[in-house]
């Protein structure tokens, strides 16, 4: 359930942990980001305001984007941004002086570089949120908006990494240059696209570069030559985890939930407090903190609690809901009435075949999908007030 739980040493509950947002440009002016925009500039060898409105800014909005995700698996828990920085230098390296001794293969060398480079750093870009959902939050870890990619940046002072069910792989594909558009300064789209065949070919690399660029003749190795330049930059740059004691419980209590889901602990019934339904998971959350404290021996009050988990904004407003069962084809039956707050399917957060059979239940708060989505785009006070301005009667 936790594909991420070793982005963070010593950190059993990692989802607990926030990062400060870093700003893109400051990075760029720290000495070892400054270096490889220097050693960058002399490869490339085009006029100085070119680079800096090309490559300095598509540089300075990857960092925006990326800031300290880890790259998902890696044992040496390694970042994406210097990941893609090594890799894309130690190609373009490589790539640079066949480019101009071959007269751009056809294209105009600086674009042909500038494609080769950009394909390079953005390589993958659709995996980003693959395997886990970005929040941002304020410092206590309370959740403040979701993190959409699409949307543009990070803006917010910190966010939090919480790992999710992954995606389809078809999908993925697809958000490559959806992703890389957004990350892109608007003015290298332009100059890729004039190329209409040069950007086809940069469309196909950000999946495949052996695709997209395999006509060429150079090395498209780029893992061989990321190791080559591993040494000629310091660009380990660590940002430090901070947990938060306002929502710890919390999220240890998220931890237990969904371990006792994934184990199969909970089953689908009105006594465990879990109702796997359409939109999502409906959680009646008192008794679950009752059960949780009572395992794990937590001395937080119950609606001290609740209050850490809702700020959390992995569940929604509560809503009464009632469900029938034992009827017949004659009729009758009993109707269990309960509140509950939703965890939205959408979010990703719980493995849809680890919950049980859907039920079917009636709600006084009917929340549609579009009133879900720009609650998690909106925050936390309009999450809360949808529970009372969608009641129907």
């Amino acid at each position: 359930m936790f594909k991420d739980n070793k982005t963070i040493r010593g950190s059993e509950y990692h989802e607990a942990s926030i990062y400060m947002v870093e700003d893109g440009e400051k990075l760029f002016r720290k000495h070892a980001y400054a270096a490889y925009l220097d050693a960058l500039f002399k490869v490339t060898n085009i006029k100085k305001d070119m680079f800096d409105q090309l490559y300095k800014d598509t540089l300075i909005n990857l960092a925006q984007f990326l800031q300290s995700l880890h790259i998902i698996g890696d044992a040496n828990e390694g970042r994406l941004l210097e990941r893609s920085l090594r890799r894309s230098y130690g190609f373009i390296r490589e790539c640079a002086p066949k480019v101009m001794a071959n007269d751009g293969f056809g294209f105009d060398p600086d674009r042909l570089n500038f494609a080769l480079y950009t394909a390079a750093l953005l390589h993958g870009v659709g995996r980003v949120c693959q395997d886990r959902l970005i929040v941002q939050c304020d410092s206590g870890g309370k959740y403040k908006n979701t993190w959409y990619p699409v949307c543009g940046a990070m803006t917010t002072d910190f966010y939090k990494v919480r790992a999710i069910k992954s995606l389809d792989e078809e999908y993925v594909k697809s958000l490559h240059t959806v992703y890389a558009q957004v990350m892109m300064p608007s003015l290298g789209m332009a100059w890729l696209m004039e190329d209409d065949r040069l950007f086809l070919l940069w469309q196909r690399a950000l999946e495949d570069l052996q695709t997209g660029f395999g006509e060429l003749e150079i090395d498209l190795n780029v893992d061989k030559l990321a190791k080559d330049v591993e040494g000629d930059f310091e660009l380990d740059h660590n940002q430090v985890a901070i947990i938060p004691p306002d929502t710890l419980e919390a999220e240890k209590f998220l931890a237990w939930l969904k371990e006792q889901i994934n184990n199969n602990k909970l089953a689908s019934k009105d006594a465990s407090g879990l109702h796997n339904i359409k939109e999502g998971l409906l959680v009646e959350l008192e008794g679950l903190i009752e059960q949780y404290a009572n395992e794990s021996g937590s001395r937080t009050k119950v609606a001290r609690l609740k209050e850490q988990f809702l700020s959390l904004g992995v569940a929604g407003a509560s809503a009464y809901y009632s469900k029938k069962s034992g009827g017949s084809f004659l009729g009758g039956g009993s109707s269990h009435r309960f509140e509950a707050h939703l965890i939205d399917r959408d979010i990703g957060l719980f493995e849809s075949s680890a919950l049980g059979p859907v039920v079917s239940v009636a709600s006084q708060a009917q929340i549609s999908s579009g009133e879900r989505f720009f609650t998690r785009i909106g925050g936390l006070a309009q999450q809360f007030m949808l529970g009372h301005t969608s009641t129907k009667k």
